[in-house]
């Protein structure tokens, strides 16, 4: 896989990806919504300044979109520098995966991505949550030796935060 920074060039294959989340009935794209709300290029443009300036403190993060043989498998996000509060509620880690490449493996090699990026950054310990409901998100963390430390009920189900040591 290819793990980078967004591009001016990669808009139809982004577009096109969302389309797929909301064909599948997906609401939600993890990491996605602020492109909804501005324009592609601006969008861009926030995720390369939030890599290299920060983001108040939210601190410098990476959102990466991860593409096999050019095309767009999903995107993962690794929030290196965010208050510990922000750790707490968010975790450090995000990933999403198409719908239509899912059950491929992909999610577990983008998880094991962003802990190495995240030792490489200094950190010993990071926070990856998932709502509980979702088997195949659990069993990644898990499988990346994931351990429970908590689970937060939201308005319809209940949220669960696993540290993994890195």
């Amino acid at each position: 896989m290819i793990f980078r920074l967004p591009q001016i060039g990669d808009e139809t294959a982004v577009r096109s990806m969302l389309d797929e989340y909301f064909e599948y009935g997906e609401k939600e794209v993890i990491m996605c919504q602020d492109i909804l709300l501005r324009n592609y290029a601006e969008w861009v443009e926030l995720i390369h300044t939030n890599a290299t300036i920060g983001n108040g403190e939210w601190g410098r993060s990476l959102l990466l979109v991860c593409f096999e043989d050019n095309t767009l498998i999903g995107i993962l996000c690794v929030r290196y520098e965010m208050s510990e509060e922000l750790e707490q509620d968010y975790g450090n880690i995000g990933y999403s995966v198409r719908p239509s490449h899912r059950r491929r493996g992909y999610a577990t090699n983008m998880l094991k991505h962003a802990l190495d990026v995240c030792k490489q950054k200094g950190l010993s310990d990071v926070i990856v949550g998932c709502m509980r409901d979702n088997i195949g998100s659990t069993s990644v963390i898990k499988r990346c030796k994931g351990e429970l430390v908590r689970e937060v009920e939201e308005e319809n189900s209940v949220c669960t935060y696993y540290k993994i040591r890195v």
